[in-house]
């Protein structure tokens, strides 16, 4: 008993020596799983802060497109500005009033067809005219010849007309929904009285004899107002006659499409990274192909038109699928090298 009692305080460590013991060192995955989780919850806020902030932008976008009618704004070339709803002045004698309506854009075969139609008021025998539309571009130093165009003909009895023009128009479909297509509208006017004499462009200008309005019928690009060009600065020495105008006009998707396009594929990104990262990886290797198909079915979504080639939704999905392969190929590495082995 004596000895038992004698060795008990030797079995017992002080406090002195509890303090001087070595800390616990936290294991490396752990410190891993740490930094991972702290790097999730900061990227999702990321991602609803985003969503938040542009959430009601492209509502406010969408709303615009779908209760505004594009196809009832009417744009007077001539006098510049937006057609009034109510037009009371009376029609003057020897007028043309022709319309412009863009009612098709081919983003594949990159063309334009516009739908010419007007009328003619003459007091008199309306003169014989042809009207040329020609699709111009910045850079007439370098062209021979006429650009491509097309031609509305019109004789002394013909009061009223209608006609469709194709053109070509300049674009970037594979940047969708980021593309924008161009069209330098020229629009030249030759008219001959009944004596066979040709009417001058600067007293045709002077005189106006035209009034010329121009409206966007597309459903999927947005028209912004057209912009007057000065006809000399895409004119050369060659072309057998001068312009009577040049107007720029351009197209371009609407804001909630594009806001809708990076909120899609950011989501669909954090959200199939964090499925990467929490899921087993035996759930993963026989549930990943359908995490893949989820990830390319964004882009029927936003894509509801045939495009040609590559767009930047096709390159944007690509990478995160890359993203999401190459993660998958890592943590099977990662379980393979810290997987117990086998006896």
């Amino acid at each position: 008993m004596s000895e038992d009692r004698s060795r008990a305080p030797e079995d017992v460590p002080d406090a002195g020596q509890a303090a001087a013991a070595p800390p616990v060192d936290t294991p490396e995955p752990t410190r891993l799983m740490a930094l991972a989780s702290r790097t999730a919850v900061f990227v999702t806020w990321v991602a609803l802060v985003l969503v938040v902030v542009a959430l009601p932008l492209a509502m406010r976008s969408m709303a615009s497109t779908l209760f505004r009618e594009q196809a009832s704004t009417l744009y007077d070339l001539v006098a510049g500005g937006e057609v009034p709803p109510v037009v009371s002045s009376p029609p003057e004698s020897d007028q043309t009033y022709l319309n412009i309506a863009i009612v098709d854009l081919d983003a594949m075969a990159g063309e334009v067809k516009l739908a010419v139609s007007g009328n003619r008021h003459c007091e008199i025998p309306c003169y014989s005219a042809t009207m040329t539309f020609l699709a111009l571009d910045d850079s007439p130093a370098q062209r021979r010849g006429l650009p491509p165009w097309a031609s509305i003909s019109l004789g002394p009895e013909d009061r009223v007309f209608s006609q469709a023009v194709t053109l070509p128009v300049r674009g970037r479909p594979d940047r969708f929904p980021f593309d924008t297509y161009d069209l330098w509208l020229g629009i030249g006017v030759d008219i001959t009285r009944p004596d066979g004499t040709s009417v001058a462009l600067n007293r045709l200008v002077e005189q106006a004899p035209l009034v010329i309005t121009l409206q966007s019928q597309l459903t999927e690009l947005l028209m912004a107002p057209p912009q007057a060009i000065d006809p000399a600065r895409t004119a050369v020495p060659t072309d057998p006659y001068a312009l009577a105008r040049v107007d720029a006009l351009s197209f371009q998707r609407p804001d909630y499409l594009q806001i809708l396009a990076v909120l899609l594929v950011v989501l669909i990104a954090i959200s199939g990274g964090l499925a990467l990262w929490r899921r087993a990886v035996d759930d993963l290797l026989l549930g990943f192909g359908g995490l893949i198909l989820g990830v390319w079915g964004i882009r029927a979504v936003l894509t509801n038109q045939p495009l040609p080639g590559i767009t930047a939704i096709d390159v944007a999905l690509c990478f995160v699928i890359l993203f999401l392969l190459l993660g998958l190929a890592v943590k099977t590495l990662w379980y393979l090298h810290h997987r117990p082995p086998v006896r």
